[in-house]
């Protein structure tokens, strides 16, 4: 998710570094997910299996599974922790 920066860039708010590592997540292009996709069960699964639900991810390859929702929760982490040092940041005053 990425945020519109105003024209004039005044008073523009950078996105919490969360944002910014999205692109950084496991996906389709990411190679160890590839690798766990192929390692999971790879009779079954390939780039064309199509994905219903969680429980039918966790169910065909539990490894990219497991990968995603570490990436989830490094996301969340990551936003609670930018989050917190705002809050700091507004609570003294430091802010622009």
């Amino acid at each position: 998710m990425s945020l519109p920066i105003p024209a004039s860039g005044v008073n523009a708010t950078p996105p919490p570094p969360a944002a910014a590592s999205a692109a950084a997540a496991p996906n389709a292009a990411n190679p160890m997910v590839a690798a766990a996709v192929q390692q999971s069960n790879p009779s079954e699964v390939s780039s064309m299996t199509k994905i219903g639900s969680m429980a039918d991810l966790k169910k065909k390859s539990p490894k990219v599974y497991n990968l995603m929702m570490q990436g989830i929760a490094q996301n969340v982490i990551k936003d609670m922790q930018w989050h917190a040092n705002h809050l700091k940041e507004l609570m003294r005053g430091t802010t622009t």
